[in-house]
């Protein structure tokens, strides 16, 4: 299942990249990226912050392409996110299986950037 294109992306990728490099719709992503940000632990701290709130139109850390990439593969298996959410939701294995921790077992050569809560930086990025 973990087919994931990680030597295909920058540090940062959009979603709309995300979506052109795993082949779905980029209303697909938003729907992955909705489902990570509200049942996958780690997803939502990966972001840069500013004044407290997470920057989820700042684009994505390869791990957080990595999670989106592992929804749309359990949905093409098993479409039925609600299957997914109660998994993730309720049963610890599964959120490991999403988890920052299980992304640097899988991935121990990618050393992700660290996010940059400097909101002058933020503003040149956006």
């Amino acid at each position: 299942m973990d087919d994931f294109p990680v030597q295909d992306l920058d540090s940062f990728t959009s979603k709309s990249k995300l979506a052109v490099k795993i082949k779905c719709s980029l209303r697909s992503i938003h729907n992955y990226h909705e489902v990570a940000t509200l049942f996958v632990d780690d997803f939502l701290p990966d972001y840069p912050t500013l004044h407290g709130e997470f920057l989820t139109s700042h684009p994505l850390t390869i791990y957080q392409c990595w999670v989106l990439f592992r929804i749309n593969q359990f949905l093409k298996l098993i479409p039925k996110a609600e299957l997914l959410k109660h998994s993730l939701e309720h049963d610890p294995r599964v959120q490991h299986q999403y988890s920052k921790a299980q992304f640097n077992i899988n991935y121990p050569e990618i050393k992700e950037e660290p996010n940059n809560n400097d909101p002058k930086a933020i503003c040149r990025i956006a």
